[in-house]
């Protein structure tokens, strides 16, 4: 679970990626159709000069897709790397760097216009791909972060009364009450009562733990028996 909520730095991802697609996208169409009198002509123009420009203009557009469109998947694939597995990015990283190389081996040694169409396509439709499962993961999400969940005010106790109070309120040394079903909004100490808090909300886990006055109670329990006194 990602607990914190960071909306600007979502936005700037979602920016930078439809900058990737934007250039992997007009390289793509570029080269395609560059590339259409070679497909036709069964890779035989009459014309070096013309094939051999078209050539290098698609090399020339493949370029920022390589080594800018495509770094996402390489820094994946190495970060999987360094941690001893294979993810989904590694293969498609191969493919990609495979396809530009030996692309360039042909452009260089003449023996053919390579594939760079191919590469081109690749990159712009898996970002393309990942843009639209992006946008449909955050219509699934919550857009709250985990303070939404705690409670807006707690029970703070004094010497002879308790009054409700904003949680914002609450300073270190404050005693409050946490009645069945609260949950816990900062660590504690718990003074009195028998505490039987569900973490379920922070590990998954929905078995109870039992605490004993004097020990520490974290953020993000909940109270599932009687009311507790702690102090924050």
């Amino acid at each position: 679970p990602h607990l914190s909520h960071n909306e600007k730095r979502a936005k700037k991802q979602t920016n930078t990626r439809i900058y990737k697609i934007g250039i992997a996208g007009f390289a793509f169409a570029n080269i395609m159709m560059l590339s259409l009198p070679d497909y036709f002509a069964d890779g035989k123009l009459d014309n070096e000069t013309l094939k051999h420009t078209f050539i290098y203009i698609s090399l020339a557009l493949s370029i920022p897709v390589f080594f800018y469109s495509a770094t996402e998947f390489f820094i994946s694939a190495w970060q999987g790397l360094k941690r001893k597995f294979l993810n989904i990015d590694a293969p498609i990283a191969l493919a990609v760097a495979v396809t530009f190389f030996r692309s360039i081996y042909e452009i260089l040694s003449g023996t053919g216009p390579g594939y760079l169409d191919s590469m081109s396509g690749i990159v712009f439709f898996m970002l393309a791909g990942r843009w639209f499962q992006d946008r449909s993961y955050r219509h699934l999400s919550f857009d709250r972060d985990y303070r939404s969940y705690f409670p807006v005010s707690v029970s703070l106790l004094s010497e002879d009364s308790e009054k409700q109070v904003p949680l914002s309120e609450i300073k270190p040394g404050d005693r409050i009450r946490i009645r069945n079903e609260e949950h816990i909004c900062a660590d504690s100490i718990l003074l009195n009562g028998n505490a039987a808090i569900d973490y379920s909300f922070v590990t998954g886990e929905s078995e109870p733990v039992m605490k004993t006055p004097g020990e520490i109670i974290y953020a993000g329990g909940k109270q599932t028996g009687s009311a507790i006194d702690v102090e924050v």
